[in-house]
């Protein structure tokens, strides 16, 4: 169960090549996913981000453990994995700990955000030193010194944070701040935390400056690479992986520069909020011919395609210097990730909700309160109020 842009017919015709076995694809969909479950007969892998989902899958019982097989395998290793793989491991407390449950095909430091030069040229304003990073308030004053309106509308973006999800930003943000949006056991929220609430605060004020897209001015495109292609966007919010968008738009590549996670007063912190990979599920009825599907996918010549492509990096220690460096962009943007691999932080998400629920709950919140002119700390005890009655659900259901 995967989406046809990361598993194609060409794909699926080598995996059966590879494995002598026959292999379907079918779309994500959580609701035909549940219901393939509930009545025994799963996909063999289903894609997931290890980021966000991993608690999730582990507290409902649904996802095999894979450290037995990582074990015994001779195409995978777990010293050769990079540590974006512990997004894939939960305790029950902490993720990141705790054996292991899927495993990532490529990811990207989500907090770091590109800049095109050109646009900064024309607005007189110098570009950022990569090897600096920007304090959150910088960066927002920088936005509004980017943003053109003419006519009543916004030419250029300043800047764009939404394109993630606004939760998973959040959760970056506070963690930049140096405290956590969720309690120690994962079972609530408390936005009215000093750290938190200062974070609530950037991004009122963030919205209310009209310099990007936000859940007031949501985005017609659903992400920011095209307006970022347009020339419409100085700066936005994405990982490595953006730059593989570039290889068709050599002005574009030209003058993209990507920059490390911003600083917002506290542990410098560069989260990864997907780690899209897969899981097998517990009721998968063959799980050795799924593994041997993962050691395909994930260690044998897919893995390789995904490193040279540099769309994301390479969850394998051993295909990191696969990544593309034959464009000036290329080698620019490599030697700022390589910088910032030290920094990257698992969040550990909560196993009582699903991502979509409380980004839907963020996106109402924000926008009421951009329209009422809500406070940092009224903003927060709303969130709170509606964000931990779906976690208390939660956490009855788990038990």
């Amino acid at each position: 169960m995967t989406w046809e842009g990361e598993f194609d017919e060409a794909a699926r015709a080598a995996a059966e090549r590879a494995l002598g076995l026959r292999v379907t694809r079918i779309d994500p969909d959580l609701t035909r996913l549940t219901a393939m479950i509930t009545a025994g007969s799963p996909p063999d892998v289903v894609r997931a981000a290890g980021a966000l989902d991993t608690p999730f899958l582990v507290a409902r019982k649904l996802a095999l453990d894979l450290d037995p097989y990582l074990a015994a395998s001779s195409a995978l290793s777990a010293d050769d994995l990079e540590p974006i793989g512990d997004v894939w491991r939960f305790d029950g407390v902490k993720q990141g700990a705790g054996p292991r449950y899927g495993l990532t095909k490529d990811y990207s430091q989500d907090a770091m955000f590109w800049c095109d030069a050109e646009v900064f040229a024309a607005a007189d304003v110098p570009l950022p030193d990569a090897a600096k990073p920007l304090g959150h308030e910088e960066w927002l004053d920088l936005a509004r010194r980017l943003t053109v309106r003419r006519g009543g509308r916004t030419r250029i973006h300043g800047l764009d944070v939404s394109g993630q999800g606004m939760f998973v930003q959040l959760m970056g943000a506070t963690a930049a701040e140096g405290g956590s949006v969720f309690s120690a056991d994962l079972a609530r929220v408390d936005f009215s935390a000093p750290e938190a609430t200062a974070v609530l605060g950037w991004h009122l004020a963030y919205m209310d400056a009209r310099v990007g897209f936000s859940p007031a001015d949501p985005n017609p495109d659903g992400w920011p690479f095209p307006a970022f292609q347009a020339r419409r966007m100085a700066m936005a919010t994405a990982g490595y992986w953006f730059g593989a968008l570039l290889d068709d738009d050599p002005a574009l590549a030209r003058a993209a520069h990507l920059m490390p996670a911003p600083l917002f007063g506290g542990p410098r912190v560069s989260p990864c909020y997907s780690g899209i990979g897969m899981w097998i599920p517990r009721a998968c009825p063959d799980p050795d011919a799924a593994w041997a599907f993962f050691e395909w996918y994930f260690g044998g010549e897919p893995a390789r395609e995904r490193a040279v492509s540099g769309f994301g990096l390479p969850a394998l220690k051993s295909l990191r210097s696969s990544l593309p460096q034959g464009e000036e962009f290329q080698r620019r943007a490599v030697a700022v990730q390589e910088a910032e691999l030290p920094y990257l932080t698992v969040l550990s998400f909560t196993p009582y909700a699903r991502s979509a629920e409380l980004e839907d709950i963020v996106t109402r919140v924000l926008r009421k309160a951009h329209a009422e002119g809500l406070s940092a700390g009224k903003t927060a005890d709303a969130l709170n109020t509606d964000m931990n009655a779906v976690l208390a659900r939660g956490r009855d259901l788990v038990g």
